[in-house]
């Protein structure tokens, strides 16, 4: 075994030993079930909730359950809530990926849909500093979320009702 292997093998031995899993989340033996759970006691899930309502209209996926790569299923927003607060099973993930590089994930896409929303929140902040009230700067937030489905519908009915007002015009029956 390779020095570097050695050193990638090392963190699962430390966190394998329920002593050392204690020392590394700084937690007292009455808190390591609730550390390792994943539970949150202090997430933005509540917060996620409206905005998936309000400004997703219901389509965000980050509390779906989805499939695991090779078992069980996980949510965005676990995964989110575990990386933020360095909980057990995203410290078990890190470990598992050092040790098995095949399942690194590629990021591009998780990088290219945060340079979205960084560029959203740059659009909400210029409209608010335009003078925007927060209902415009919602009505756009919405706007911005809303599938291609939705404009494309809208754009047909725009052309449908275009053209009922020219053959009204013209004095021709409607349809």
């Amino acid at each position: 075994m390779s020095q570097r292997d050695a050193s990638r093998a090392a963190p699962l031995k430390v966190i394998n030993d329920a002593q050392a899993k204690r020392r590394i989340a700084h937690v007292s033996d009455a808190e390591v079930p609730h550390v390792l759970s994943g539970d949150t006691p202090n997430s933005f899930f509540t917060l996620y909730g409206k905005v998936n309502e309000i400004v997703l209209e219901g389509r965000g996926e980050l509390t779906d359950r989805k499939q695991g790569l090779s078992f069980g299923d996980f949510s965005m927003i676990d995964n989110m809530n575990d990386a933020a607060h360095v909980g057990f099973p995203a410290l078990q993930m890190i470990v598992n990926i050092a040790q098995n590089p095949e399942y690194t994930p590629n990021v591009q896409g998780y990088l290219q849909h945060l340079e979205t929303y960084c560029i959203r929140l740059t659009y909400m902040l210029q409209m608010s500093k335009g003078g925007k009230d927060k209902q415009a700067v919602l009505a756009a937030v919405i706007n911005l979320h809303r599938p291609a489905s939705y404009w494309e519908q809208k754009s047909k009915e725009a052309r449908e009702a275009a053209g009922e007002d020219r053959r009204t015009e013209r004095g021709e029956p409607g349809r």
